[in-house]
C-alpha cells in the first residue's frame, strides 16, 4: 500500500501485518484524533490527526533505521524492522481525545492505555499473536522498558522518529508562515553511539532550525493561554459532572461515560476505544441543556469558538498577583495556575554532538541553543467573569 503525506511524501507498508493492523477498528479511531486538540480553535488548519502522525512515525523510523545500517553498519534483522515498525505504528493506540488534555481530565498517561491495547485488545492482539513473542516485545518497546535500546532511541529519544514527525507535522499543519528544518538533512547525519541517537557537528544549524520551529508552533499554537484555557475548561467541565454524577446520582450514567466521572470505576478497553473527539463533543453540547447552571454555562463557554477561559500571566501561582486575583470581587471563580508543558515548546537537554569519542550536549557547541535553554514557560492564571457565561 502507497500512502500520500504532506510531510514525508509517499509512505509505502507493504507487511501484510502491519497492513491488517491498519485496519483495526483501534488503528481507525486514530483519524478521530486530532493531534493538536484544542489548538484548532486558534488555528483552523491543525486538525492533523494521530492517523497522519503515526504513519509518518512509521516513515522516520524506516528512514532512521536506513541510515544506521548503511551510515554506520548497525546489524538490523528482519524480526527488528517488524518490531520497530509494529511499534512506530502502535505508539499513540492508547492516546484519548484532545491530545494531552485528556490525560489531565482523567489522570491516565497515554502510553498505559498503549500497553493495555496491545495486551487485551483481541483484534490488535490477534495480528500481533500471528508472530511468536512480538505483542511482548512491542508492548516493551513503547513502554521503554530497556530491553530494545536501538528501537527506543531510534522511536522515542529527542532525534527520534515519534518527535521529528510531530515537529515537523505541527508546524506544517499550524498555518504559521516560518521557515522550517529540513527532516531528510537531520536523519542524513544521525548516527548512533553510547546506546544513543547523536548527531556531527554539521547538523547543529538544522537543530538551530528545530529549535525555532518548536518554540514558534508551540508560543502560537499548542502552548498559547487561548488554547490551555480551553484545555482547562474541559478538565473544569467533567469536573464539575464528576461532582454531580457523586453528590446527586446522575442518572441515566451511560457505560462508557461512567469511568470519567468516578475514577474508582473500571474502564475496560473496548469502551476506551470508543472515545475521539466527536464523543467529548457530544457529550458536552448535551451538558449545555443540563439544570446544573455551571455545568450549563462552561459547556457553552467552551463550545464557543471564540470565548475561553480569561487568563493573565504571573510568576508562579503563590505570587501576590496571583492571591490578589483569586480575591477579585467580580471574577466568577478562580480555576488554577497553569503552565503549558515546556518539553514541545523549549530546549531541555538531551540532544547530543558526537565529537572525540564522546557525547557532547548541543547546547555546548551553539550559542545559540545555548541561550535557547534559559527561556522558561508562562505561568498564567486562569479565571471566568460573570459576563461571558451570563452574555
Amino acid at each position: 500500500m502507497i500512502l500520500s503525506d504532506p510531510i514525508h511524501g509517499l509512505i509505502e507498508i507493504d507487511d501484510p501485518d502491519m497492513l491488517d493492523i491498519m485496519k483495526t477498528k483501534a488503528f481507525q479511531r486514530l483519524k478521530g484524533l486530532k493531534q493538536q486538540g484544542n489548538t484548532y480553535y486558534l488555528l483552523p488548519d491543525a486538525i492533523q490527526t494521530r492517523f497522519s502522525h503515526s504513519l509518518g512515525v512509521y516513515a522516520n523510523t524506516a528512514a532512521i533505521l536506513d541510515r544506521l545500517v548503511t551510515g554506520n553498519g548497525i546489524k538490523i534483522s528482519a524480526y527488528e524492522r517488524k518490531l520497530a515498525g509494529m511499534a512506530a505504528l502502535l505508539h499513540d493506540i492508547g492516546h484519548g481525545p484532545y491530545s494531552h488534555c485528556f490525560e489531565y481530565m482523567t489522570g491516565r498517561h497515554h502510553e498505559e492505555w498503549s500497553i493495555r491495547i496491545i495486551q487485551e485488545e483481541e483484534e490488535v492482539g490477534g495480528i500481533l499473536d500471528r508472530i511468536p513473542g512480538l505483542r511482548t516485545d512491542v508492548a516493551d518497546v513503547i513502554s521503554k522498558s530497556g530491553r530494545f535500546p536501538v528501537m527506543e532511541n531510534v522511536i522515542f529519544s529527542q532525534l527520534g522518529a515519534d518527535s521529528l514527525d510531530y515537529n515537523k507535522r505541527d508546524h506544517w499543519h499550524s498555518g504559521l508562515k516560518t521557515d522550517s528544518f529540513n527532516l531528510q538533512k537531520l536523519i542524513d547525519h544521525l548516527t548512533y553511539k553510547d546506546h544513543h541517537l547523536v548527531i556531527d557537528r554539521l547538523a547543529i544549524p538544522e537543530i538551530e532550525n528545530l529549535m525555532k520551529v518548536r518554540k514558534d508552533w508551540f508560543e502560537r499554537g499548542f502552548g498559547h493561554p487561548f488554547v490551555a484555557g480551553k484545555d482547562l475548561l474541559l478538565k473544569l467541565i467533567f469536573r464539575r459532572a464528576s461532582f454531580l454524577h457523586k453528590s446527586k446520582g446522575w442518572e441515566p450514567t451511560p457505560p462508557r461515560l461512567l469511568p470519567i466521572l468516578d475514577p474508582s470505576a473500571h474502564w475496560p478497553v473496548d469502551h476506551y476505544l470508543e472515545w475521539n473527539d466527536d464523543f467529548i463533543n457530544q457529550v458536552v453540547v448535551s451538558w449545555m441543556e443540563r439544570e446544573d447552571e455551571l455545568l450549563s454555562q462552561l459547556s457553552a463557554c467552551y463550545l464557543n469558538p471564540v470565548l475561553t477561559l480569561k487568563w493573565t500571566e504571573v510568576d508562579d501561582e503563590t505570587s501576590p498577583a496571583a492571591l490578589e486575583k483569586v480575591k477579585h470581587p467580580e471574577w466568577h471563580f478562580q480555576t488554577e495556575v497553569l503552565v503549558p508543558n515546556p518539553r514541545y515548546g523549549y530546549y531541555t537537554g538531551g540532544i547530543f554532538v558526537w565529537e572525540k569519542d564522546q557525547r557532547v550536549d548541543v547546547r555546548e557547541r551553539s550559542p545559540f541553543i545555548k541561550e535557547f535553554s534559559r527561556l522558561s514557560p508562562k505561568s498564567y492564571l486562569f479565571y471566568v467573569d460573570k459576563s461571558p457565561l451570563e452574555g
